[in-house]
């Protein structure tokens, strides 16, 4: 059922004249390979060219790993020895490693700029079916393909699932982030981050409203 929304998604993409769109819904066909737990369309270059800084000066590689891997903290360390450090290298080891085939636009878009032919290539054949009036399908996944012709039966494609019915549930923090937000409130990280850029601030007691002068 989610596959074929997604598989909507695509086909209206598609109608666009935005090239942008386009390249949405070459992300979306990797939606769908990755909700069969197929692996990735791209390769994973996370921690190598790309990252992730928490708010707490964390570098991470990502925020989809299944612990939080740390490669260093900026509060402590200047850039160049993080990036070099040996937990840096410890991480990428990690990555390369990685199972977990996400698909996420924060590590697909770097990839598919990184490696453009792919998906230029996926691009200019579905927009050229588009405009002769076909669509695309969800069933060019080959996976698709094998559970609607009885070679792959609803259970085996249910543990394929990327769905995790194990996960852990944990608030991603590092020892280091929760040493920070010890005793402080939002506000009171707000207002010292904001009175530490010069400004004068004004924070009201709400969830949304941040005024800032």
């Amino acid at each position: 059922m989610v596959a074929k929304n997604f598989e909507n998604l695509v086909n209206e993409l598609l109608k666009s004249n935005s090239p942008k769109k386009w390249f949405r819904a070459y992300f979306n066909h990797g939606l769908i390979n990755y909700i069969y737990g197929q692996p990735r369309l791209l390769p994973c270059d996370m921690s190598f060219d790309t990252f992730f800084i928490d708010p707490y000066g964390d570098v991470m590689p990502c925020n989809g790993t299944k612990d939080k891997e740390v490669m260093g903290n900026l509060n402590r360390q200047t850039w160049d020895e993080l990036w070099s450090s040996p937990e840096a290298e410890v991480v990428r080891k990690k990555v390369r490693h990685c199972d977990r085939n996400c698909w996420m636009i924060g590590s697909v878009s770097p990839a598919m700029h990184k490696y453009i032919k792919v998906p230029a290539m996926w691009v200019a054949k579905h927009k050229l079916k588009s405009l002769l009036g076909m669509k695309y399908s969800m069933f060019e996944n080959p996976i698709c393909c094998e559970y609607r012709d009885g070679k792959v039966t609803k259970e085996q494609l249910d543990k394929l699932s990327t769905c995790d019915m194990n996960a852990v549930v944990n608030n991603g923090l590092s020892a280091d982030s929760k040493e920070a937000l010890k005793g402080k409130r939002g506000e009171d990280i707000v207002n010292a981050d904001v009175a530490n850029q010069g400004y004068e601030k004004t924070v009201k007691e709400t969830d949304r409203d941040i005024e800032i002068k």
